[in-house]
């Protein structure tokens, strides 16, 4: 029997007793989602799909799910996980996906189907009040406070927040997020112009001794999947929840919440130093509405690990850290010569002056640094760095920065991670190794080549997630 009488008698048999589902075969399997055509979808059913064991309807993904996993709750509400779940709705369509998403990923997610009925709280019981406290950079503690503000706030809560000294050995400025010079950032002892128990007091780095404390740690204790209720019930037990992460916890945060606009709301209560302020509204009332692009270089803390830092540290975590915090100039003026027409570039980089090769690509003219546009602190420096970013049209970063993630949490920039170019990454850090003194030059190195192969995938997959 020829190959093309076989597949016509395969395919006649498929549509008529096995019930195959062009619309839901063609959608099912994402590497067909470009075919449309019925009798195309049928023929790659007969020709491939059936011998790779293709599912080509609804009832056999769904027997396929029961064989593997939980059938869905009795109380399952599709509506409602479609409702409280809004991060789906950029790659799920149909309400069989939603179905099978909550079977095979969403219950393991701890994603939630219906709204809890809340806990009845005696009025004036006592809560615990929440703690805001990140030793790191500016962007990973103020993501934090925001966070932590978001749930205090959520939970009727009191809010504090706890600014430590920056935890880091490769800073050379040593007054950077000094706890004794917080009001060059803020104009008072609150971050928020909010009321009394809302507005964020900031206190010493040490809780006061005898209190009933809970860290909120990712993870830990199954925090991750407590509900709203849970952390009700949990603020009545202790006296302070020590919040630390830069990112939502919580799975009710995760999927109930707009994170993103609360976020927003409280950055525009924050009170800064006026000399920020002030800054800000003369920046913006000069721009008018001209676009710019936005460049987050970093390089001092990052480039000193790599030359003083102790060769085990760097073999344990820190290549990793300064492969996800390092863009290789090449690749930071390609992205930009992909995207720009004629627009300005502000740099914001922890370095003065300007990489010569900026300048070769673009023009002196066309390019800004903020160290130029701004003259304070470096406290304050590194604020109006935030927004300048979050202010962009596009904003390139590195692959891991929670300093450009903060401003495109709250701003409206568009940012784009870099790090894709491996090769041109390893090509610089090495070119930067060789000014190390000694053997430990020749370590480095290696160790630079050694990490980039090792972590290729995951460096190039990370950078697609941002």
């Amino acid at each position: 029997m020829s190959g093309t009488l076989s597949t016509w008698l395969k395919m006649a048999r498929v549509a008529l007793f096995d019930r195959f589902d062009a619309e839901f075969y063609g959608h099912f399997h994402r590497d067909l989602r470009g075919v449309t055509n019925r009798m195309s979808l049928l023929r790659h059913y007969a020709e491939h799909g059936a011998a790779e064991g293709r599912v080509i309807n609804l009832k056999q993904a769904q027997l396929n799910a029961s064989k593997k996993f939980p059938p869905l709750p009795g109380d399952f509400d599709l509506s409602n996980y479609m409702n409280l779940n809004k991060d789906l709705r950029g790659f799920l369509i149909f309400d069989w996906e939603y179905l099978l998403h909550y079977v095979e990923f969403g219950r393991g997610e701890g994603r939630i189907y219906k709204i809890p009925e809340p806990v009845s709280i005696p009025a004036g019981a006592p809560r615990a009040t929440i703690y805001a406290l990140r030793n790191d950079g500016v962007g990973t503690r103020l993501l934090t406070i925001l966070h932590a503000k978001i749930l205090a706030q959520e939970l009727g809560c009191e809010f504090k927040v706890m600014w430590p000294a920056l935890d880091s050995q490769f800073y050379d400025n040593k007054q950077l997020l000094d706890p004794n010079l917080v009001g060059e950032i803020f104009a008072d002892s609150h971050i928020f112009d909010l009321p009394p128990g809302e507005r964020g007091d900031i206190v010493s780095c040490e809780l006061p001794s005898g209190l009933r404390v809970l860290r909120l740690l990712d993870e830990k204790e199954g925090v991750a999947r407590w509900d709203r209720n849970k952390l009700c019930a949990v603020a009545q037990q202790y006296d302070a929840l020590i919040w630390e992460l830069p990112k939502p916890v919580t799975n009710f945060m995760r999927f109930e919440m707009d994170i993103k606009s609360l976020a927003r709301k409280y950055w525009a209560l924050i009170r800064w130093n006026e000399r920020i302020r002030e800054f800000s509204r003369k920046f913006y009332a000069d721009l008018g509405r001209r676009a710019y692009f936005a460049v987050h270089i970093r390089r001092g803390d990052i480039l000193r690990m790599l030359v003083e830092g102790d060769v085990q540290m760097l073999k344990d975590e820190g290549m990793v850290m300064i492969f996800q915090r390092f863009v290789s100039m090449k690749e930071i003026i390609a992205s930009i010569g992909r995207l720009r027409r004629d627009e300005p570039i502000i740099v914001c980089s922890d370095v003065t002056g300007m990489d010569d090769s900026l300048i070769s690509a673009f023009g002196r003219e066309n390019l800004h640094s903020s160290r130029e546009i701004f003259a304070g602190t470096e406290n304050q420096q590194a604020i109006v760095d935030i927004m300048l970013l979050s202010n962009s049209s596009y904003l390139f970063a590195p692959p891991m920065s929670f300093f450009s993630i903060c401003a495109e949490t709250v701003g409206v920039c568009r940012r784009f991670p870099l790090g894709a170019d491996l090769a041109a990454t390893v090509d610089e850090l090495v070119a930067i190794a060789g000014s190390i003194k000694g053997e430990r030059r020749l370590e480095v190195i290696a160790l630079i080549r050694e990490t980039a192969e090792r972590h290729a995938a995951s460096f190039v997959g990370f950078q697609g997630a941002g």
